[in-house]
C-alpha cells in the first residue's frame, strides 16, 4: 500500500458498471505543483465527497499494471483510504456486526509503536538480563511519567535482577554393595592386616564355649589361614566366593569351623584340583 499528499487537478464525473451499478470516482492530483498529474480511481462512496480539485489530500492507494486490450500496459492506482487531519475518512465494516476504521491514520501508528517499544524495554529491565542503553531508559521512564500527569526530572534506574538459576538436586551418597557372584581381589596389605589381626589376643575355644553355649561357631584357631584359602580359591583358580560357599555347604564365612586345610581339600575333590 502506497501513501502520497497530492493536490487534486481534476474530478470526472461518477460512473456505475456492472448489474450492482457499483460506482467509481475517477480523478487526477500531483504531488508536486510543477509535476506530472496521475490519475486515480476510488470505488470508496464515502471518499467521493471529500475529492474536490484544488483540495490537498493524503491518501492511500494499491498501485497495480494491467494490459489492456490494445496491447499497452496501464497503472491502476485505487485509493483505499484518504486522511483528513490524520483522521481517516472511511470506515469499513468487518465480518460480522461492528466496524473498524479502514488502515491507521500516522498519529495511531505512532502511538502503536510507541506503546509496543515501551513494553519492550519494561519487559527487558524486568528481566535484567539484556543490555538496554541508558537513553532508551531514560525516555521509558520520562515516557511512563507523562502517562501517569508526572513528569520525573530525574527518572530512578532499577537494579537489574539476576537471572533466576534452578536449584541443584542433593546429591546422595551411596556404597556399593559386593557382587557374591564376581571374584574377590584381595591385596597383600588386606592379607597381611587379617593376618595381623588374627595374631591379636582373643578368647580360646574353651573360653568361648564356657561363656555361651550359643555363641558364634569356633573359627578363630583357623582365622589366620582363612586369607590364604580365599586368595588361593580367587587368585590361583579363580572359585567365586558364592561358589565356596556352596561347595563347603554354608551361607557365609562365619559358618566355616573346620580348618582351612580341611575346606580346600572338599573344594579340591568336588573340583578336581590338585591340593596344595
Amino acid at each position: 500500500m502506497d501513501r502520497a499528499k497530492i493536490t487534486v487537478t481534476e474530478v470526472k464525473p461518477v460512473t456505475e458498471f456492472g448489474e450492482k451499478h457499483t460506482k467509481k470516482l475517477t480523478f487526477s492530483g500531483k504531488t508536486e505543483p510543477e509535476g506530472k498529474a496521475l490519475q486515480y480511481q476510488s470505488y470508496r462512496e464515502s471518499l467521493f465527497e471529500t475529492v474536490k480539485v484544488g483540495a490537498v489530500l493524503d491518501i492511500e492507494f494499491e498501485t497495480k499494471t494491467r494490459e489492456g486490450s490494445d496491447g499497452n500496459t496501464y497503472t491502476d492506482r485505487k485509493v483505499q483510504q484518504i486522511y483528513v487531519n490524520g483522521q481517516p475518512v472511511a470506515e469499513q465494516k468487518g465480518f460480522g456486526s461492528g466496524g473498524r476504521p479502514f488502515g491507521k491514520s500516522p498519529e495511531e501508528r505512532q502511538s502503536i509503536e510507541k506503546q509496543v517499544a515501551l513494553k519492550e524495554i519494561g519487559e527487558n529491565l524486568r528481566c535484567g538480563t539484556v543490555d538496554i542503553p541508558q537513553g532508551f531508559i531514560d525516555w521509558y521512564w520520562q515516557a511512563i511519567g507523562h502517562m501517569l500527569g508526572a513528569y520525573l526530572a530525574d527518572p530512578p534506574h532499577p537494579a537489574a535482577v539476576p537471572p533466576k538459576t534452578p536449584p541443584v538436586p542433593a546429591l546422595i551418597k551411596t556404597q556399593a554393595q559386593p557382587d557374591a557372584s564376581e571374584p574377590i581381589q584381595l591385596s597383600q596389605a588386606t592379607e597381611d592386616s587379617l593376618k595381623a589381626w588374627a595374631g591379636t589376643s582373643r578368647p580360646t575355644p574353651s573360653q568361648q564355649s564356657a561363656k555361651s553355649e550359643a555363641s558364634e561357631p569356633l573359627f578363630w584357631p583357623h582365622l589366620e589361614k582363612l586369607g590364604d584359602l580365599m586368595h588361593r580359591a580367587n587368585v590361583e583358580h579363580n572359585i567365586k566366593l558364592a561358589d565356596i560357599y556352596s561347595d563347603l555347604g554354608v551361607k557365609g564365612v562365619k559358618e566355616i569351623t573346620m580348618a582351612p586345610d580341611d575346606a580346600w581339600m572338599i573344594i579340591a575333590q568336588k573340583r578336581n584340583l590338585k591340593p596344595k
